[in-house]
């Protein structure tokens, strides 16, 4: 498998987090998994209304396709939504663990008109993302329904 080991620039970092900032919040909610458990926090995603432009789509695809990250469909929206992980792997030594980290979150409705799932799978199962995918953990299912409840 082909290795990509340019880092991100600070750039185009700065411009995933920004929009993924104008895509989405998060907070921590109280969450008890049953009447008897003790609740603990977890994190909540609040998704805003702002459609990516699919000039920003393009942008998304050619960072991914230059450094070593992982794009790969999700389940949000607690479990009623197909989403979307960008997230940045830097493997610095041989055996040592990769510094990880998630720059951009979005749901499928949030696409622009045009992308759906279909449309990103030609992108996020090419070999090069599922082996970044794999790094991180994640089994990439080429399936929508397997991401929507």
């Amino acid at each position: 498998m082909e290795k990509r080991v340019r880092e991100l620039t600070e750039r185009d970092i700065r411009f995933l987090k920004n929009l993924d900032s104008q895509l989405r919040s998060t907070h921590q909610s109280e969450f008890a998994p049953n009447l008897l458990g003790s609740s603990f926090l977890v994190p909540v995603d609040d998704y805003t209304d702002r459609q990516i432009t699919e000039r920003e789509m393009k942008k998304i695809f050619g960072i991914s396709r230059k450094y070593n990250v992982a794009f790969y469909p999700i389940n949000t929206d607690m479990g009623f939504s197909v989403g979307f992980d960008l997230t940045r792997i830097d493997l610095f030594a041989a055996g040592a663990p990769p510094y990880i980290e998630l720059l951009l979150r979005f749901r499928e409705k949030q696409l622009p008109k045009g992308y759906d799932f279909e449309k990103l799978s030609n992108f996020f199962m090419q070999e090069m993302n599922l082996g970044n995918a794999n790094l991180l953990g994640e089994k990439i299912v080429n399936e929508r329904a397997h991401y929507d409840y």
